[in-house]
């Protein structure tokens, strides 16, 4: 793969990365969608947790 991308001077360190190198991976879509359904997963996790702290503070 021919990496297409480029460090911006001044930003920190960002990067642009073109993303159309990225297409011709193999099972792309399979690794994005398992990507967001760990996301979709730490997110409940943390209005759950969330919850259960204002549950705890309203108590008292």
């Amino acid at each position: 793969m021919n990496n297409k991308g480029y460090q911006v001077s001044g930003t920190n360190g960002t990067w642009h990365i073109e993303s159309e190198q990225f297409n011709e991976l193999p099972n792309l879509m399979d690794f994005i969608s398992k990507r967001n359904d760990k996301f979709e997963n730490t997110k409940k996790a943390a209005e759950l947790t969330k919850d259960l702290i204002d549950e705890e503070i309203n108590d008292d």
